[in-house]
């Protein structure tokens, strides 16, 4: 049973007007500049507090112009309300909703949700994105005027890693999109074809590439500029829209030396 904590205290920052994009104009919209970023859970399990701004302000140091958070008010409510000021340096925000907690219609969740939305709206999100196989009723999502996104799934997952299975998924989901996760379509097919099939199949619903480099290791992701896996960076090109990076960081040089070796393989 999750435990609600206080409510979403006010926080005197400036709030960024919200605009719900209709997914047809998500490329649109990032046309002409392809926005790269991390998501801060690439400092997860070496970094005491990855919501630091310490560490947040590394990454913008690093040239980033976006960034991904990894939302759970339940466990980080306090760590998220300090960081919210900081985060108007960024370009956009995006989250990643956390992957400990199933999501189906019933009051646990919707407290979760209230307070996601809260700081979605707060932050000024442009989308949050879930891991298809957390959610165990999909209605409770009808709920919150945000822009949601699925994202494909590694050969670690049961389901949900092929544009069948996607397909399926987004038919009866006519405004979300899709997050491609390029590390878990090579995990699942070194050859890319997998990659070029969700692209081919999808390209008006991808809203943002997640890329990382790939280890066969219990955890999968590697630094690109170690892997030298420029196929990796390769199919970017075929999307103009915002670039996270998931690759782990070891030490703080590595966010500067990955983002550089992205960039150089992208022209």
């Amino acid at each position: 049973m999750w435990q609600r904590r206080d409510a979403l205290q006010c926080v005197s920052i400036e709030i960024r007007p919200v605009t719900v994009l209709s997914r047809q104009y998500n490329n649109i919209y990032f046309l002409n500049m392809q926005t790269i970023g991390f998501s801060n859970n690439v400092f997860w399990g070496r970094y005491k507090n990855i919501y630091s701004w310490r560490l947040i302000k590394e990454i913008k140091r690093a040239g980033a112009k976006t960034v991904e958070l990894i939302v759970d008010p339940l466990e980080f409510d306090s760590e998220l309300k300090k960081l919210a000021p900081h985060l108007k340096e960024f370009k956009s925000v995006s989250f990643h909703l956390s992957g400990q907690y199933f999501y189906q219609n019933d009051l646990p969740t919707k407290r979760l949700l209230d307070k996601i939305r809260d700081y979605y709206y707060l932050v000024g999100a442009r989308q949050a994105v879930i891991h298809p196989d957390r959610i165990k009723d999909w209605q409770v999502f009808n709920q919150y005027k945000m822009n949601w996104a699925i994202e494909n799934m590694d050969s670690r997952k049961s389901d949900f890693q092929n544009p069948r299975a996607i397909g399926q998924l987004l038919k009866n989901l006519p405004n979300w999109g899709l997050v491609l996760d390029l590390n878990h379509c090579y995990d699942n097919d070194p050859t890319m074809k997998l990659a070029a099939d969700f692209i081919r199949q999808f390209k008006k619903q991808i809203g943002e590439i997640h890329l990382s480099g790939y280890q066969n290791d219990q955890h999968h992701h590697a630094l690109l500029y170690q892997t030298k896996q420029t196929i990796l960076i390769d199919f970017c090109r075929r999307l103009k829209v915002p670039i996270i990076i998931e690759s782990p960081i070891y030490q703080l040089t590595d966010l500067k030396k990955e983002f550089d070796y992205v960039v150089k393989n992208l022209k």
